[in-house]
């Protein structure tokens, strides 16, 4: 039998870790005012909000894990006072030392009458989807194979129990004396916490562990993708109806729809974790701003938080930041791209094995690799090429933005007007795309590929960053419009 709802504690668990993050992100894109004003306020608010959220689901379960290590119970009450207390902090560091986040002086022009009837427009057709999307959440309970296989029981036992039993691998289950859980999948056991905890903390709020509103954070999280990607759109252009052009082609992405109305995986959260972390790398690399350097890395952990493929593109970011920060050159940065392609392909011929203390056991070679916390691989040349392409073209899933993003490589190309402003987005986009192709080609994961049922749910993490990355080599093609976000010497 289902528990009632507390609807109070169903709201707090909802909004006061976005009110936390929102006060953190806040505080670091107030920093970023010396070095580069915000364009407008709709930039500042939308961008405070749409990190607010990530940010906020980051540091709760961070704190959710804190609060387990200290041997304490998870208390609805307990962690929320101490969300209450991360959310004070910089509130009081910016009453200390308030900094406006007033509009730049330049760059913003009045909206034509055109402008004003395409906006409204789009901002009712956004509003409508996700009216629709939440009628979908709240008619059914939790629903996604994978969900209730494999994500929701950690919460699930964690909330009978009160506290984060261990999880472990099916082999250690069976030989173990003490009170431990498996998952049903094989490597479910180890996966990232993060959507386990944030599970949690809607069960201990709602006060049940079964209603169609604890997978409302999934719509909150495509709220946050879409006012990331309207408040940078908006920074890089300075034209609100570009901006929620951009805002409504993500947000429309039927699969992305999909993995709001069905809540439960972790897919969605990976995809506006690493979004956001691309944009505010990309806007630290032009104004050199540590504020948004913080956001970029903190996007970068909350990736590396989510799922074993978040931590490798956790790890692209925070190597592109690490290249960022140096400050090197373009073409020194191709050289290194060359070198590094080189010594890859040296590792593989000659094979490296070592075993890192209290990390594990790291293997390559030509035919398999070993990573730790990622996994064993057979590595071999699989033909996915015309899976990939019946997925990308033919299929329904991304409406027609492969086709988009093939125009934008032609007109980049024939126009060599590649948008400086979006070198770092650009990278991070297509790298995250290779390192995905590169799964289902090489390893024995391209059988997902062949019978079309996880292909989307890894596309899922890079399209919303590539899809930006088209429409800004769009607008600087078609405007010739300079950039707003400058680099600084």
């Amino acid at each position: 039998m289902t528990e009632s709802v507390s609807f109070l504690g169903l709201v707090t668990a909802l909004f006061l870790p976005w009110v936390m993050g929102a006060a953190w992100a806040r505080l670091l894109l107030s920093l970023s005012l010396q070095a580069q004003p915000l364009s407008s306020f709709s930039s500042s608010i939308t961008l405070v909000l749409g990190y607010g959220y990530l940010l906020g689901v980051l540091l709760l379960t961070l704190l959710m894990r804190l609060w387990a290590i200290s041997g304490l119970s998870q208390s609805f009450v307990g962690i929320a006072a101490g969300v209450a207390v991360l959310t004070v902090i910089p509130v009081v560091l910016q009453l200390s030392q308030f900094r406006a986040m007033a509009p730049a002086g330049g760059g913003v022009t009045s909206l034509t009458v055109l402008a004003r009837v395409v906006i409204a427009i789009l901002a009712l057709l956004i509003l409508w989807r996700l009216v629709t999307l939440y009628q979908e959440i709240m008619l059914r309970p939790l629903f996604p194979w994978d969900a209730w296989m494999n994500w929701d029981p950690k919460a699930m036992v964690w909330y009978h129990f009160g506290e984060l039993t261990p999880w472990v691998s099916p082999s250690d289950w069976l030989k173990s004396e003490s009170l431990v859980y498996t998952a049903g999948a094989g490597n479910a056991w180890r996966y990232p916490e993060t959507v386990p905890l944030l599970q949690l903390w809607m069960k201990l709020g709602a006060g049940t562990a079964e209603a169609p509103a604890l997978q409302l954070p999934w719509l909150l999280a495509l709220i946050s993708l879409g006012l990331v990607v309207f408040g940078h759109v908006r920074l890089l252009t300075a034209s609100t109806a570009a901006s929620c052009v951009a805002a409504y082609l993500v947000l429309s992405l039927p699969y992305l729809n999909v993995h709001t109305a069905l809540g439960g995986y972790s897919d969605l959260w990976v995809a506006a974790a690493f979004t956001g972390g691309a944009l505010a790398l990309n806007v630290f690399h032009n104004t050199r701003s540590l504020g948004w350097l913080a956001l970029a890395a903190a996007m970068a952990v909350l990736c590396m938080t989510l799922k074993i493929p978040g931590l490798v593109l956790g790890g692209l970011l925070l190597g592109l930041a690490v290249l960022s920060a140096t400050g090197i050159s373009t073409k020194l940065l191709v050289g290194l791209a060359g070198i590094a392609g080189v010594l890859a392909a040296a590792v593989l011929v000659i094979g490296v094995d070592i075993t890192m203390p209290g990390i594990g056991r790291l293997e390559i070679s030509a035919d398999q690799i070993d990573v730790p916390y990622i996994g064993r691989y057979s590595l071999n040349v699989h033909p996915v090429g015309a899976a990939f392409v019946e997925t990308l073209l033919e299929m329904i899933q991304w409406n027609l933005m492969w086709y988009l993003v093939a125009v934008m490589l032609v007109v980049v190309i024939v126009t060599r007007q590649w948008p400086v402003d979006s070198l770092y987005l650009s990278m991070a986009s297509w790298l995250g795309l290779a390192f995905i192709v590169a799964v289902y080609v090489f390893t024995d994961r391209y059988r997902f590929a062949l019978d079309f049922t996880q292909v989307n749910r890894a596309l899922i993490y890079v399209v919303p960053a590539l899809l930006v990355t088209s429409l800004l080599a769009f607008w600087r093609v078609s405007t010739g419009a300079p950039d707003l976000v400058r680099p600084t010497s």
